[in-house]
C-alpha cells in the first residue's frame, strides 16, 4: 500500500517537474523574442538619431547571437567619411586624423547634440 502511494507521489512530482520545465521553456522563448524586438527597435532609432547628429555618417547597433539565435550581447558599428575614405574602425585612422579637429568635428557634433536637446 505504501509502495503504491510512493509510486503515485513520484508520478505527480514528475508531472509537476515536466510542467515547470515546459513553463520555463515558454518563458525563455518569450524573453528572447521580447529582447530581439527591443534591440531591433532601439537599433532603428539609434541609426536615425546618429544620422541626424552626424549627417552622411552611419551608426548601427549590432545584435550578437549564438548558434541558437539567443542574444549574447550587442555591439556598435560607426562609419564616417574622412577625406573621401569610409572609416569604420578607429584603428583605420592615422594619428593625425584621430586628433585633427576636421577629421571628425567633435565641436560640431556636440553643437548638434545640444540643439537636439
Amino acid at each position: 500500500m505504501q509502495k503504491e502511494k510512493f509510486k503515485e507521489r513520484i508520478s505527480e512530482l514528475e508531472s509537476g517537474k515536466n510542467s515547470i520545465l515546459k513553463l520555463i521553456r515558454s518563458l525563455d522563448q518569450k524573453k528572447e523574442k521580447a529582447l530581439h524586438t527591443t534591440i531591433k527597435m532601439v537599433a532603428h532609432h539609434f541609426a536615425e538619431v546618429f544620422n541626424t547628429i552626424v549627417p552622411d555618417c552611419e551608426g548601427k547597433i549590432i545584435m550578437k547571437t549564438d548558434d541558437k539565435q539567443e542574444v549574447t550581447g550587442i555591439g556598435f558599428e560607426v562609419r564616417f567619411e574622412v577625406g573621401g575614405s569610409i572609416i569604420s574602425e578607429m584603428n583605420e585612422l592615422s594619428g593625425g586624423q584621430k586628433v585633427h579637429p576636421h577629421a571628425f568635428p567633435r565641436k560640431s557634433l556636440l553643437a548638434r547634440v545640444r540643439r537636439l536637446l
